[in-house]
């Protein structure tokens, strides 16, 4: 599809604008901002969490999380947010 009139702005190539590509299109649920995000003294407090691979090792970027380890994260967030959305 074409460029939607919105995103050409963030072109940084005028010569790149207005070409066939292939795009998609992404509608959020919900949005995570620092205001309400899961902080990580939240993540440690909770004894089944405090030993998730991200505290262990804390070097990188992405981090393993156990099924049971997103079970609870999962709680934590729908409590958080009063919504389910996963």
């Amino acid at each position: 599809m074409l460029d939607l009139e919105q995103s050409r702005k963030y072109w940084k190539f005028e010569s790149e604008q207005n070409k066939k590509a292939i795009r998609v299109l992404v509608n959020y649920k919900l949005k995570l901002r620092l205001t309400n995000a899961l902080y990580r003294n939240e993540l440690n407090m909770n004894p089944l969490l405090s030993n998730m691979e991200i505290f262990r090792q804390s070097q990188g970027t992405n981090f393993r999380v156990k099924p049971a380890e997103w079970q609870i994260i999962r709680l934590l967030l729908k409590q958080k947010y009063d919504f389910d959305f996963f």
